[in-house]
């Protein structure tokens, strides 16, 4: 099952995954991010080490905050299990413009 949890406390919000991050999750966590940002936040992070798969919706998503917290002049990181989204990541050059930290 595809799900995510928000967490924020003051101008930090973490978002963790439990699950594939794929179009499905992206209209709702949209909207759920939209308001963060409009709270103030301008420090965001994607928890994605329980994630094994991210479609091109879930990515969209990552570089649009991205762009969102560099307008804002903040920080994001996306946190990483997977190998394989570790690999597609560096594929698409994203490794460095979203932040990404593996473990």
């Amino acid at each position: 099952m595809e799900q995510y949890t928000l967490t924020q406390k003051k101008k930090s919000c973490i978002v963790t995954f439990s699950g594939n991050f794929t179009a499905g999750l992206v209209p709702d966590l949209k909207k759920a991010l939209l308001k963060t940002v409009a709270a103030g936040v301008i420090d965001l992070e994607f928890n994605l080490e329980e994630t094994k798969f991210i479609d091109s919706n879930g990515i969209g998503l990552l570089v649009a905050a991205s762009n969102s917290m560099a307008q804002k002049k903040g920080e994001m990181k996306v946190i990483l299990k997977s190998d394989e989204v570790a690999r597609l990541f560096q594929n698409m050059r994203l490794m460095d413009r979203l932040g990404v930290v593996k473990r």
